[in-house]
């Protein structure tokens, strides 16, 4: 509880984490705050990925009717991304009594500056929960075999990456990620998880490309740092920031350079991402003025101070003006 005379207009509440918990808090303490609950996963999109789940389809259920409600409940829900928006307005956010969902994107523009890797041996990096079979490791393993093996790079050239395992875990993906690849010499790191942004900030500040080839990613904050830390990375089409970035404006040749798709199909999939790899690997300054372009585009028309305007707008009870190239 907050101290004696403490009253709060807005109470915040993030998916199912803390939603009900923000619910609870205005119900009993502050009736008369806004509450604002944000939409950060689809559960039918992630469940199935999670290797760890004895029902998938159970758990996603109970998981959007708990989203459901505390959507029913907030004086205004706001999802993350195109594709979460998308779900709110279709899955959540239906009936007479629920206000639409309003879309919020994070801004592009506010990240640190690292100093940029460009010499030496590349770092091929994939960040993230790694368990998660939705966040495609082996077709970045395998994608980083074929550059090697069908393409011509060297394995001594490179290193493979890897931040996201659980702790315990590092030497069975160790072992899964060389064979996969294919490439049992093949210079690999591993680190454990991490909710630390600096220790995120200086991977990256090491690091020559970032993989996110991920099967289904509601908005996908790895690519988002990778991006707005200004470090080449390849970006699954499947994603909310894939779609965020296809549909904003930015030139087709640009857009080629860093949303690509996933088949779930290997015999597609591994050489195209392979192929992309390779381009950077024969050119990482032209890759890192690349994403020097695409940031400044992206930088240009997604905002903090407009993600900000999104939220002080949904507390007053505002619509906020469509986002460029989604709708709304």
């Amino acid at each position: 509880m907050l101290p004696d005379g403490v009253r709060p207009t807005v109470v915040v509440g993030h998916a199912r984490f803390t939603g009900p918990m923000a619910k609870a808090l205005a119900d009993q303490s502050y009736p008369q705050a806004t509450r604002l609950h944000f939409v950060h996963m689809h559960p039918d999109r992630i469940e199935w990925g999670k290797g760890d789940r004895e029902d998938a389809a159970r758990t996603a259920e109970q998981h959007t009717i708990q989203e459901r409600e505390l959507c029913e409940t907030a004086t205004r829900t706001i999802a993350v991304g195109p594709l979460l928006h998308e779900y709110a307005l279709s899955k959540l956010t239906y009936g007479p009594r629920v206000a639409d969902a309003v879309q919020v994107v994070p801004g592009f523009d506010a990240m640190p500056p690292v100093r940029r890797q460009r010499l030496g041996r590349a770092l091929i990096m994939v960040l993230g929960r790694v368990h998660n079979e939705n966040k495609g490791l082996a077709l970045a393993a395998k994608a980083v075999g074929y550059a090697v093996n069908q393409l011509g790079h060297s394995e001594e050239d490179l290193e493979l990456y890897l931040r996201g395992v659980r702790p315990g875990r590092g030497a069975d993906v160790r072992r899964a990620l060389l064979e996969w690849s294919g490439l049992p010499g093949l210079t690999t790191t591993i680190r454990n998880y991490t909710e630390n942004p600096a220790a995120v900030l200086a991977d990256l500040a090491t690091i020559s490309l970032v993989l996110m080839p991920s099967f289904e990613e509601d908005f996908g904050l790895v690519g988002w740092e990778a991006l707005c830390a200004g470090v080449p990375v390849l970006i699954s089409a499947r994603s909310g920031l894939g779609t965020l970035i296809r549909a904003s404006g930015l030139p087709d040749d640009l857009v080629a350079r860093v949303v690509l798709d996933v088949r779930k199909d290997g015999a597609v999939d591994v050489p195209l991402w392979a192929s992309h790899i390779s381009r950077v690997l024969h050119n990482r300054e032209a890759a890192f003025r690349t994403v020097e372009q695409v940031l400044a585009f992206m930088a240009d028309r997604y905002t903090w101070a407009a993600a900000v305007e999104v939220v002080e707008d949904a507390v007053r009870g505002r619509q906020s003006p469509a986002l460029p190239g989604n709708g709304g």
